[in-house]
């Protein structure tokens, strides 16, 4: 009786030893898995540099004006308006737990259908291309990229240009006999912004998908402001 005791004592703590075994292994791979996650995600959190790509319409505020010759008065009226690509790569310089301080180049290129009251029409590209110092919280700061809440932000202001063939436009002339004027509608000056940015997905492989608003006021001698709305995803 006692050596089957034995031997039913040293089968119980056989299959106790395995069983802590597997539990420890299992553990350890999980443990491993988490790990792995964890210094992907601090990776990405660290990350300073920050990239949107998506959609833009841009539209100009409408301009009259007029040129003199011995002849007559010719009045020029001009607006612009395009749909086009949106690219926007920043670098956050500065970071903390609050916020990020980045500076970044919204690059916006949009085609334009151009008519003219006359019957002619042509096409053209259009460009924006400002430099921007942008306040970024909530997702969009590097720090909190991964953090509960699911909203960001980012607001900011720079200087930039804006320039492509006017879309719109349409001519007075009461015998003016001039060379007519290029139908540009260019803008220089300061601009400013404003977006937000919502995650959501997976949590290993979430998604970021925001909204843009920006304005530019121009103080070049054409003197045309815009308006640009975009859309876009942020990698």
């Amino acid at each position: 009786m006692r050596k089957v005791g034995l031997a039913i004592a040293l089968v119980m703590i056989c299959n106790l030893a395995q069983a802590q075994h597997h539990s420890s292994t299992g553990n350890h791979s999980n443990s491993k898995s988490s790990s792995s996650k964890k210094k992907k995600r601090h990776v990405d959190e660290g990350r300073k540099f920050n990239f949107s790509l998506g959609l833009t319409y841009t539209l100009s505020n409408s301009k009259t004006k007029s040129y003199t010759d011995g002849g007559g008065t010719l009045s020029l009226t001009r607006q612009a308006l395009a749909t086009g690509i949106f690219a926007y790569p920043k670098y956050s310089f500065i970071v903390n737990d609050k916020y990020s301080l980045s500076l970044g180049i919204p690059l916006s290129l949009a085609f334009e259908a151009s008519a003219s009251t006359d019957g002619e029409s042509s096409s053209s590209f259009m460009y924006d291309l400002p430099i921007m110092l942008d306040i970024n919280g909530g997702c969009m700061n590097p720090r909190k990229r991964f953090e509960q809440g699911r909203f960001g932000y980012f607001a900011g202001a720079g200087i930039g240009i804006q320039n492509g063939d006017a879309s719109l436009y349409s001519s007075t002339n009461t015998g003016y006999s001039g060379t007519y004027p290029n139908a540009t509608v260019k803008s220089a000056g300061p601009c400013v912004h404003v977006g937000g940015v919502f995650r959501f997905g997976r949590e290993e492989r979430p998604h970021f998908v925001g909204a843009r608003v920006a304005y530019k006021f121009g103080i070049n001698s054409d003197n045309f402001n815009y308006t640009s709305v975009s859309i876009f995803l942020n990698i």
